[in-house]
């Protein structure tokens, strides 16, 4: 896991008001958008970058000063940029700023840093510096993400490596490894297979994706975002995807797999995970399961049998023209 130094929610609030190289993030700090602005360790501050760039994964190569001589009740590791100056405190294989600020009038200044520090110390008031609870849970939480994108990342590596073997035709199969626990075991069996029609006149790919969770994780909140991230991966709108019996698929334009394939791994060398594209066309469903599956963020099936995730204002979309038949038709009975 990673150990680059992070800034305590105090150290936003109260110790870095100034020089932000990107100015919305001091607007996200003061309205109390931490979500906006994570993960905090690759906050673009002067003194975050530094104390970022000081700890690295081998503690061994750690380029701090060593210990603020003026601190004795902690261990503070001493940064410096500039002006400015951040004590580190170390947790276990957490590394934190706890404190920040600018070193002033030769030390004499009230506001210098070591002075600041000085007080601190006398008041015994060092240990009110160190990360809260709510500093633990943001970077548990962060930590998890980080775990779950690099996971989506080499899922989607072992995507490209399979498109590339079914791009004229053919059965490829991904074993995805799950992404906690045992790195070893399996999450899911996935089958991709791609038969291409060029009659003339009738020129298309037919994609199948069939996918086969592994019992552990078949009631998992993971298996719904890793079936976005496939499908995404391998044709991006949403409403081209049919789905029956767990089985989806899609019919392809020529050429449009081998197209999508060169654009997944200009992604994946940028380390960016494929997003879906939104459709177009406004479509009919059932309004209880339109408000199930809006809240969910699950797709659900149009009255024409499209499935789409419904997360769009339709207002200004067009009516889906199957879609509007059968709705008239069955209104008028």
């Amino acid at each position: 896991m990673s150990r680059r130094a992070r800034p305590t929610l105090r150290v936003l609030r109260e110790d870095l008001a100034s020089e932000w190289n990107e100015p919305f993030v001091l607007r996200a700090l003061e309205a109390g958008e931490i979500s906006a602005v994570q993960p905090l360790s690759a906050l673009q501050h002067p003194i975050l970058r530094k104390a970022s760039d000081s700890f690295g994964d081998d503690p061994a190569q750690d380029s701090s000063l060593g210990p603020i001589a003026s601190v004795s009740s902690e261990v503070l590791l001493e940064i410096k940029h500039g002006q400015w100056r951040a004590g580190v405190w170390i947790d276990g294989g957490a590394c934190w700023v706890v404190v920040a600020g600018l070193a002033k009038g030769g030390h004499k200044d009230r506001d210098d840093f070591y002075k600041r520090l000085e007080r601190l110390e006398v008041a015994q008031s060092i240990p009110g510096l160190l990360p809260g609870d709510r500093d633990r849970d943001l970077l548990q939480r962060e930590r998890a993400d980080a775990v779950i994108s690099a996971w989506q990342l080499r899922n989607q590596e072992q995507i490209v490596d399979t498109l590339t073997t079914v791009l004229e035709g053919g059965t490829g199969t991904l074993t995805i490894k799950s992404p906690i626990h045992d790195s070893s075991a399996s999450f899911a069996i996935v089958h991709l297979t791609v038969a291409i029609s060029d009659e003339p006149g009738d020129r298309y790919e037919d994609v199948v994706v069939e996918i086969d969770f592994a019992d552990r994780w078949k009631n998992s909140a993971l298996v719904w975002p890793f079936t976005m991230q496939l499908l995404a991966a391998i044709s991006p709108p949403e409403q081209g995807w049919d789905v029956g019996g767990g089985i989806y698929s899609n019919l392809l334009e020529t050429g449009a797999l081998a197209k999508q394939h060169a654009t997944l791994r200009d992604l994946t060398a940028r380390h960016e995970i494929a997003t879906t594209a939104s459709g177009k066309t406004a479509h009919y469903a059932h309004r209880r399961n339109l408000a199930e599956q809006t809240v969910e963020g699950r797709a659900l099936r149009a009255l024409c049998g499209v499935y789409f995730v419904p997360r769009q204002d339709t207002e200004s979309l067009d009516r889906c023209p199957a879609c509007t038949a059968l709705y008239m038709e069955v209104s008028s009975r």
